[in-house]
């Protein structure tokens, strides 16, 4: 079984690496989503197929932004842990119990691999880019003002804030805006 799980993660790992290769925009995101909620995550479990490890997130709705309105949704990413085997596949959002979320989908998938799934805070969905994965907005702010502490200035160079090169924000009444 282990040898099937990693091969299965492996075309899965190369598949969505392929997808995930174009950037989506907001406007991207909407026209590629057939539901699109925001709600908090309140339980994980995950399986295997033949499409290999995946997790199942089941989110309680708030707001329901296109889509049939449904007290719940549940959305499959890949990776997970089952057992004593874990996948991480880079780029896949991993939605945490307790996380307030939008999410853009589309055929019980997060749209765009893992870019259709933001953290809701204070009125913002974001993401963050890399390989950091969706984290508590605080969290990200701290980790990212002590990297910044640690940076070495260089003269005449520009200037990046590592914060906004690693974070996509969109106000919540944008994002209304641009589903509707």
């Amino acid at each position: 079984m282990t040898s099937l799980l990693l091969a299965s993660a492996l075309t899965l790992g190369s598949a969505q690496a392929t997808t995930y290769a174009e950037i989506l925009d907001l406007d991207d995101l909407s026209s590629r989503a057939d539901t699109v909620v925001r709600g908090e995550v309140i339980g994980t479990r995950s399986g295997v197929d033949e499409d290999g490890l995946h997790t199942i997130a089941t989110v309680l709705v708030a707001e329901t932004l296109r889509g049939t309105p449904s007290p719940s949704v549940e959305v499959r990413v890949p990776g997970g842990k089952l057992d004593d085997i874990e996948l991480t596949i880079t780029g896949a959002p991993t939605l945490q119990q307790g996380f307030e979320v939008l999410l853009f989908i589309d055929d019980s998938r997060v749209v765009g691999f893992g870019q259709g799934a933001f953290i809701v805070d204070a009125g913002q969905a974001w993401r963050t880019g890399g390989d950091i994965g969706l984290v508590s907005p605080r969290t990200f702010h701290e980790w990212t003002q002590r990297a910044e502490e640690h940076m070495v200035d260089i003269e005449d160079s520009d200037s990046t804030d590592l914060h906004a090169s690693l974070v996509t924000v969109y106000p919540l009444d944008d994002v209304r805006r641009a589903v509707r």
